[in-house]
């Protein structure tokens, strides 16, 4: 048998080389679309990166962001022990956060979270228990100290099979018709007062 030349036996290691990149490859994407895999750790040149998959929907996972980051009202998701795994722009605008920086972080550390009343936190809880839902009024402290009086609109999220995996908010910010609800409140009763202190036959 002749023996081959350095070029044809360098040329033969890298057809062996990528022959077994195609293999490894092609058992990927089997094992992705059978579903044996959830996420794949991809080498870039700035380290490691997580990519999280949906199965077969990850499509429709990707059109449901887009949906939502397109809606007018912040929109926030946290999982089960609170970091943000979804910000969209009226969240970004809202809170003075880019999404790039509040994405893995805590929520308490984008903004402080207080009820309006001492029963309300527990009264959320049973309603996400019992019914997935809870709607209702807080205040939301941002960094700079602006305080937001907001309307959240919370469900449950489920994993595919069926758990607890967080909870997605709708949140309104209505500071500003609070402030004239107050404001005409104050009108009505300043009115009420100067009414009462008139002579009866006014």
């Amino acid at each position: 048998m002749p023996t081959k030349s350095p070029a044809e036996q360098m040329h033969l290691a890298e057809v062996a080389e990528l022959r077994s990149r195609l293999e490894e490859a092609e058992e990927t994407l089997r094992a992705i679309h059978s579903g044996e895999v959830d996420a794949l750790v991809v080498q870039s040149s700035t380290g490691p990166k997580v990519f999280t998959l949906q199965g077969l929907d990850a499509e429709l996972n990707r059109f449901h962001s887009e949906i939502l980051g397109q809606v007018s009202d912040a929109v926030v998701a946290v999982d089960n022990e609170q970091r943000v795994t979804f910000f969209n722009a009226a969240a970004e605008r809202q809170y003075g956060i880019p999404a790039a920086e509040a994405l893995g972080h805590c929520l308490s550390e984008l903004y402080e979270y207080r009820w309006l009343r001492p029963e309300d936190e527990a009264l959320s809880a049973e309603a996400l228990l019992e019914t997935g839902q809870w709607c209702g009024e807080n205040i939301h402290i941002k960094r700079n100290g602006e305080v937001l009086h907001v309307e959240s609109s919370v469900s449950v999220l489920h994993g595919e099979n069926g758990t607890h995996s967080g909870l997605l908010a709708v949140i309104r910010d209505v500071t500003e018709r609070k402030r004239a609800e107050e404001a005409l409140s104050m009108a009505h009763g300043r009115i009420k007062d100067l009414l009462e202190q008139m002579d009866d036959g006014f």
